[in-house]
């Protein structure tokens, strides 16, 4: 069996020869520009700040509602909102403690969280677990 002789030369000028003729190709090649597309407004954005005066009456009855009538013992309401991170765990931590250790019977959870970090939100988790051994805690998950 007789061996065929590759020149090397004649490979590289080859492989050269199509790299530049793929270039080329490549540079001929037309890329449409992106057209600028402008929609009209079908109705103008909601205004919102209509809603304000409302909220706030509404936020007072909330408020009022926690102050108003005789008092037969005493719920702490824990408000935790926003995505939920590291940070937020000794924060969360130390108030839970602190209800544990006072005069409160039990403890409303008011979230207002869409989650976060895995971490975060299992080491919480287990804190109210704990906490859940010693007194009742609901929870209220709303704005």
């Amino acid at each position: 069996m007789k061996k065929k002789k590759i020149d090397v030369g004649k490979a590289n000028i080859q492989v050269l020869g199509v790299l530049v003729l793929l270039v080329f190709l490549a540079a001929c090649i037309e890329i449409p520009e992106k057209e600028e597309t402008v929609k009209e407004e079908t109705a103008p954005p909601p205004d919102y700040s209509i809603y304000e005066e409302e909220y706030q009456r509404v936020m007072n009855e909330i408020e009022k509602s926690f102050l108003e009538g005789e008092k037969d013992g005493e719920i702490a309401v824990l408000r935790i909102y926003g995505i939920l991170d590291v940070e937020d765990v000794l924060p969360i931590t130390k108030k839970l403690r602190e209800i544990e250790e006072g005069d409160a019977e039990g403890v409303i959870l008011w979230i207002d969280s869409p989650g976060g970090s895995v971490a975060a939100v299992t080491q919480i988790t287990y804190e109210i677990l704990r906490f859940k051994e010693k007194k009742p805690i609901v929870a209220y998950i709303g704005g």
